[in-house]
């Protein structure tokens, strides 16, 4: 008994492994032969002829014919089945057209005739034009044999025909034996074919070629086609909307010697930008010691293993600040020296402490000093809502660039419409560059070397990884090309109006008096005439050291120290150094403006450390062009027009 129950087990292996994969699938094609009729308006008459084998009981098969090609929509029309019923539909992108009687079942051995028109007209191509076709769609069953026929409106160049076989993308093309006899190309499938291994002719052919081709148009081909266009017009909105509600009048400034009265260095800064920046904060050690509040004194320690020395400053306080000062002054002023003794503290402490808390609270005193009442306020309200309303065109761009590559790849306008909600990551992105972008001005150095390297960085790896997805989707090189482009180019562009967003800062009348005074005053700083500086320092002796702490508040020691390199200038009483040099006054400004820059710059290094640790397929089968551009005669399987796929019910 048991022999006989081994025996029946070996009988059934054996008689299992001996099934092909055709006999053993719910239905096989046994011979499809495709003829095709290219006409010149680049519409095609198709006749599709199935031999069709049910292994299990089907009412017939299922066609989809996709109705898109680059992008652009196709039409399939004058739909015929001959040897059984039919029924033909639109859902999404394709045709979709059921053969057989839903109240029986189809003999074990039918014959089908299927015939259509598949309309492409004028395709997306520049400067040529092409025949890619998927002659085997993605059927779920295998077929035994295939023949074609593909009759072409006007002679051509066969050195480019091509022909890929295999499963979605493959790039094999010695599956297939053809001719060409004028304009007509015959040939066959050598081998059978799986389960949802596809085939495609790819022709390229000049441009003109199909003489009475006219594109089918519809709103996804017109946005898809001058999206360039509405980007244009989207940033001129932008500035239009900026130049309306967020662009202050022209100044025109008269020079003037001194700052306005009663202004400090770190007002200064926040009168001709918006913000008072740490830079504009520790430009108030220098104005303290020119009224003789503090000392300030050079001093060296050495680096680790007492290999090197690095220069810094030690502070003094001499006085507490007067009645007159302003509180965000007391407040600054008392809590730099808390980061010491009370008395004396280093740069070198503050750089290593929290000082950077000190200069946001003193930056944030700056800005309620000219933003409490209205009286005092020098740039108007509501830049919230100017901002954002520039802000609008960027939202735009962003929906366009959701838009046009999804119409691209699927063709379908509901889905591209969809995909105009990809709007809120592009605009986060695009934010986050515009205001990079915008800190590039009063960035430090590095923090300048990192936002141009991420800058470049990030449409790059947003480049490469569209094209990732694209070969993996196979879509073909030009469509794919083009939607890469729309999405980088489309981040790129919502810049601009984010970037006019943060320069949304529209003075009031007295901001505009305190400009002009200003810009008045940095010109003469920057233009000075020597003779002019002579005449000032004759009136004033003390005029060098009065006007410092603007200078490097405003950025411009350089230019200014110039006109000192000839001018004998006594040391300040209020500084110390132990270097024997003879003292220069220009060399003394570039000296202590750069070494103030440094701290500076190591203290918003130090609080952008603290606050970042502190935070924690398509549907149809179809495609678009074939790999490698219509002139190169390449291309991958299933990457043509047509095909779609096929399926038993």
């Amino acid at each position: 008994m048991r022999k006989n129950f081994l025996a029946f087990i070996a009988f059934a292996v054996f008689l299992c492994a001996g099934l092909s994969p055709a006999q053993a699938a719910p239905w096989v094609i046994d011979a499809l032969d495709m003829n095709i009729v290219v006409r010149d308006d680049n519409s095609y008459v198709v006749t599709e002829t199935y031999d069709v084998t049910f292994n299990e009981k089907r009412h017939g098969i299922i066609r989809e014919l996709p109705l898109l090609y680059l992008g652009a929509p196709g039409e399939v029309r004058d739909v015929k089945v001959e040897g059984a019923p039919f029924t033909a539909w639109r859902e999404k992108n394709n045709m979709v057209v059921r053969i057989g009687d839903a109240d029986k079942w189809a003999d074990t051995k039918t014959h089908y005739i299927l015939r259509y028109i598949y309309d492409v007209g004028g395709d997306r191509l520049r400067n040529k034009d092409e025949f890619v076709y998927n002659l085997i769609a993605d059927y779920d069953a295998p077929i035994t044999k295939m023949t074609f026929r593909v009759e072409m409106p006007h002679p051509f160049d066969v050195t480019p025909l091509n022909f890929t076989q295999g499963e979605r993308g493959s790039v094999k093309n010695d599956a297939v034996e053809f001719k060409v006899n004028g304009a007509v190309i015959t040939g066959r499938l050598k081998a059978a074919s799986r389960p949802h291994e596809l085939m495609t002719i790819a022709l390229p052919l000049p441009d003109g070629y199909y003489t009475a081709a006219v594109r089918k148009q519809n709103l996804g081909t017109f946005i898809c086609d001058y999206w360039w266009g509405f980007v244009l017009g989207f940033e001129a909105l932008a500035l239009a909307l900026w130049a309306a509600v967020g662009k202050n009048k022209q100044i025109f400034p008269s020079v003037q010697f001194y700052p306005p009265q009663g202004v400090t260095p770190a007002e200064i800064g926040y009168i001709i930008d918006g913000s008072a920046d740490p830079m504009d904060i520790i430009s108030m050690i220098i104005y303290w010691a020119g009224k003789g509040y503090l000392t300030i004194e050079e001093i060296t320690r050495k680096t680790m293993l007492g290999l090197g020395s690095q220069k810094g400053f030690m502070f003094r306080k001499l006085n507490n600040l007067g009645s007159d000062a302003k509180s965000f002054e007391k407040r600054m002023f008392k809590e730099m020296f808390a980061f010491g003794d009370g008395s004396e503290v280093t740069t070198f402490t503050l750089e290593a402490t929290h000082f950077f808390l000190t200069l946001d609270a003193a930056a944030a005193g700056v800005t309620n000093l000219y933003a409490a009442k209205p009286e005092t306020r020098i740039y108007a309200k509501g830049m919230g809502w100017r901002g954002a309303l520039v802000c609008l065109p960027a939202l735009l761009i962003a929906a366009l660039a959701g838009f046009v590559p999804t119409f691209m790849s699927t063709g379908d306008i509901q889905n591209a419409a969809t995909s105009c909600l990809l709007a809120l990551p592009f605009m986060v992105a695009a934010l986050i560059y515009g205001a990079m972008v915008s800190s590039l001005r009063t960035a430090t150095r590095k923090a300048k070397r990192r936002t141009i390297f991420w800058c470049f960085i990030v449409p790059t790896l947003l480049a490469a990884y569209g094209v990732y997805q694209g070969c993996s989707l196979g879509i073909g090189l030009h469509i794919m090309l083009l939607i890469v482009g729309a999405c980088v180019l489309g981040l790129l562009a919502m810049c601009f109006p984010i970037i006019l967003a943060f320069r949304c800062s529209k003075r009031t009348e007295l901001g505009d008096r305190y400009m002009e005074l200003v810009l008045g005053f940095k010109a003469f700083l920057t233009a000075a005439e020597r003779d002019k500086i002579n005449m000032l320092v004759n009136e004033n002796p003390n005029y060098f050291y009065d006007v410092l702490p603007y200078v490097v508040a405003l950025g411009v020691t350089d230019k200014w120290a110039r006109n000192f390199e000839e001018l004998s200038v006594p040391p300040p009483d209020w500084y110390r150094s132990d270097t024997r040099d003879r003292f220069r006054a220009n060399t003394f400004a570039v000296g202590i403006g750069g070494s103030l820059k440094n701290l500076s710059d190591t203290v918003s290094n130090t609080v952008q450390s603290s606050r970042t640790s502190s935070s924690g397929g398509r549907a149809g089968g179809t495609g678009g062009s074939w790999g490698g551009g219509g002139s190169s005669g390449g291309g991958s399987a299933g990457s043509g027009a047509g095909g779609g796929s096929g399926k038993s019910w």
